[in-house]
């Protein structure tokens, strides 16, 4: 961005893109060593006056995204047909 919009504009984009954002999270799903990232995580949400936190994570989601069932944690959509708010609605009959 700096490249591109020069220092003082682009430090003012990203101020804006992250106006609402108020920390930064290292998510621990154990499949990778967070000692290799902490350093870097922690230095980013320095640079950018976020809180720095590590929180508890799995990979469920996605394991069940590529293996399945797609049940109610997940909105499908037939190929050709458009995505709607209504789509990501609760469905007659269900919490």
């Amino acid at each position: 961005m700096v490249e591109k919009y020069g220092p003082v504009r682009a430090k003012q984009l990203v101020d804006i893109y992250l106006r609402h954002y108020t920390r930064l999270a290292l998510i621990d799903t154990g499949q990778y060593e967070l000692d290799r990232y902490r350093a870097h995580t922690r230095a980013t949400a320095e640079r950018f006056g976020l809180r720095y936190e590590e929180i508890q994570g799995s990979t469920a989601l996605i394991e069940k995204m590529v293996t399945g069932p797609w049940d109610g944690e997940f909105v499908v959509v037939p190929p050709g047909r458009s995505i709607t708010y209504a789509d990501f609605l609760p469905k007659e009959g269900e919490p």
